[in-house]
């Protein structure tokens, strides 16, 4: 709805419970849409907004949504998530640095996190080290950010970095001893990507690594028969600089 600018609701009498049973919600290419309507939507588990540079509302009356995605949206949708939010899908915020804090706190119920089209994105928020849920990331077309911080997020099952043209490395401080809990991780399409963390990382849980159209990457990770005991699934392709196995990379037996 192109020329769409003002949801009016149902009357005053109605304003505050127009769609009690109301769960999925969807908002798309409605460019002029401000606003005008109710967000007292107690029954709404899940909401997706996209190409609504002008949209702006408050989520506080929605306190059962657990699956949110905000693509090409305003900026100040990103500043009033919702606090039992399982499932969080943003993309197109160019002139966004960093996501809120306080997403990734302990408190935070986020299960799956993926992010796209943020060029300006350089950090991710801190506090990941106190993370239970957070099982999945996913960070596309983030151009800005040059390094990934493994230690902020021990428990993540699945890692996928893609078209992030500026990523240089994945990161972890020395000394380091914790476990990751990664199951599948795979790195595509970043053209300056050179590096795992010196030293490897401890993941033995891991059972698959994907790396694909990474011209840069010169070396795989150390110590990979110890720290990577569980990998099955080893998968290299488009990768010209790395022409052999490396002094001390040590590959785990592959059923």
């Amino acid at each position: 709805m192109l020329n769409w600018e003002t949801w009016f609701p149902f009357g005053a009498e109605n304003e505050d419970g127009a769609f009690p049973s109301l769960e999925e919600l969807y908002i798309k290419k409605c460019p002029k849409l401000k606003g005008g309507f109710s967000t007292n939507l107690p029954s709404l588990a899940k909401l997706e907004i996209d190409e609504c540079p002008q949209l702006v509302i408050s989520l506080r009356g929605a306190p059962a949504i657990h699956e949110l995605e905000l693509m090409h949206c305003n900026e100040v949708l990103l500043k009033e998530l919702p606090v039992g939010i399982q499932r969080l899908r943003v993309g197109g915020f160019d002139s966004v640095e960093s996501l809120p804090e306080g997403l990734l706190d302990s408190n935070s119920c986020l299960q799956e996190l993926e992010i796209s089209d943020c060029s300006s994105l350089v950090s991710l928020p801190m506090g990941g080290l106190s993370i239970a849920l957070l099982e999945k990331l996913e960070l596309r077309h983030c151009d800005s950010l040059r390094s990934f911080p493994l230690d902020l997020f021990p428990n993540l099952k699945r890692i996928h970095l893609r078209q992030c043209g500026n990523l240089q490395s994945l990161t972890i401080p020395e000394p380091y001893e914790q476990d990751l809990m990664t199951l599948h991780m795979s790195i595509n399409n970043c053209p300056n990507f050179e590096s795992f963390p010196k030293g490897g990382f401890r993941a033995p849980n891991l059972t698959t690594l994907d790396i694909w159209d990474c011209k840069s990457l010169t070396s795989l990770p150390e110590k990979m028969n110890t720290f990577l005991p569980s990998l099955d699934s080893l998968c290299i392709v488009d990768c010209p600089e790395w022409s052999r196995f490396q002094k001390g990379a040590c590959l785990p037996i592959l059923d």
